[in-house]
């Protein structure tokens, strides 16, 4: 059964959903499937570290029973007497407890092992929640812009259709030439083709977003305008070192390869530990098995280390955490390295964002509104008109197309930072 709750910024209208992008991804936090699975998990880890923490049940053995001695084995004679109510009489059994005992603290290493296992399986929530969050949130923007550009040749479309069909009746009226019309049609079949593209790149990025929202496939998303840009305070106390140092503190797949090297550290004293061999404590019963009638004994049991010392599995630890100490620092090289890299891209996307003229935008809407009103008077030429109106088209594009830009160049940031270190007030 399908269960969703849709926050209040999101409105339903038929079957299309106008939404915000913050709300979109209230939704996908809190209704996707991988992320729901994903965070078993966690449980999953801290149900091992209680079972790790219990201590190992002890054996009891129960052997040499003779409940049934003939005549000809006591020669009919009592031969070993009751224990209370005729039980046990001329009979022979024996049972022992054995108990092992960890030595070198086997126990105690174990249970730091799977401790770290525990923060290790929320760390690659974290990770994988990281990476979702990025490809989600790109998507969105992706739709965005296209959203966008689809609105704006769209509503080009429709007046430059009426203009052809104007054009087409002029033509065949003989007040104009046939290759005004012919052009004219050209350029609106041009137009109509971008247009189907977009609307398929839309379509496409719907069903990847719808699937990662949870949400059933008759829904059309529509991307409502947010209400506020980044803010400007959020980010102009970003500093190189203040992002760096925030990183490696909060960067989920670098505090894995932290945790791997304490991981194999433990793991490499826990094979250590492993050379002096674990105790069994043993106590038993034999009645009649033995020279005394009522036989209580105790002893203990261990392995004699010899041969093997456990010489393998310590030196394949020691490897190991050698190993996960120079992919740590190969670690923190990349970390470095993507870091500057979108550091970098963000200080240009917001210079080119701020670049940006949200007045020139009004103003060259009245322009195109001019161009087609002297073009209908023939005022200005058809190529003058067609020049302005893919000028105007591309404008709008690369306008979008920075918007975007600077959106992404702020996601790939945060990803790389590993959490919000510039929040989207939308």
């Amino acid at each position: 059964m399908f269960l969703l709750i849709i926050p209040c910024s999101a409105i339903f209208c038929q079957d299309t959903l106008h939404i915000r992008r913050k709300a979109c991804e209230s939704i996908f936090l809190k209704e996707n499937l991988q992320l729901i699975a994903e965070r078993l998990n966690i449980p999953i880890a801290r149900a091992n570290l209680i079972q790790t923490k219990l201590w190992p049940n002890p054996t009891l053995t129960i052997d040499q029973v003779n409940f049934w001695a003939k005549p000809y084995q006591t020669g009919g004679n009592e031969a070993v007497p009751p224990m209370g109510n005729g039980f046990g009489r001329n009979q022979q059994f024996a049972f022992e407890l054995e108990q092992i005992i960890q030595t070198a603290g086997k126990r105690r290493k174990l249970i730091a092992l799977s401790e770290i296992s525990v923060h290790q399986a929320e760390l690659y929530f974290q990770e994988l929640l990281r990476n979702m969050k990025f490809v989600f949130r790109t998507q969105l923007n992706e739709l965005y812009y296209i959203q966008r550009v689809e609105k704006s040749i769209s509503e080009h479309l429709q007046s430059f259709s009426q203009l052809v069909s104007l054009y087409e009746k002029q033509s065949i009226a003989g007040n104009i030439a046939q290759n005004y019309w012919h052009r004219l049609k050209t350029q609106e079949f041009s137009l109509q083709q971008e247009l189907n593209f977009l609307k398929m790149q839309n379509q496409e990025l719907q069903a990847s977003l719808k699937a990662l929202m949870n949400l059933p496939s008759e829904i059309e998303l529509c991307l409502e305008a947010d209400s506020t840009e980044y803010v400007e305070s959020q980010y102009k106390n970003i500093t190189w070192e203040k992002i760096f140092t925030t990183t490696k503190t909060q960067r989920p797949d670098y505090l894995l390869a932290q945790s791997e090297l304490l991981y194999e550290e433990k793991k490499y004293q826990l094979e250590k530990s492993k050379r002096i061999p674990d105790l069994y404590l043993k106590g038993g019963y034999d009645r009649n098995g033995n020279a005394m009638l009522d036989f209580v004994g105790f002893g203990i049991t261990t392995d004699l280390p010899f041969f093997n010392r456990n010489q393998g599995n310590i030196r394949a630890a020691s490897l190991a955490k050698e190993q996960a100490d120079w992919q740590l620092k190969y670690k923190e090289r990349v970390l470095e390295s993507e870091l500057m890299k979108s550091y970098r891209n963000f200080l240009l996307a917001q210079q080119t964002y701020q670049q940006t003229q949200s007045d020139f935008d009004h103003s060259l809407e009245s322009m195109l509104d001019a161009y087609t009103r002297n073009f209908q008077r023939q005022h200005i030429s058809m190529l003058e008109y067609l020049d302005f109106t893919d000028a105007y088209l591309n404008y709008k594009k690369n306008y979008w197309n920075t918007v975007k830009t600077y959106h992404n160049s702020i996601e790939e940031l945060n990803y790389n930072v590993g959490i919000d270190i510039v929040n989207d007030s939308q």
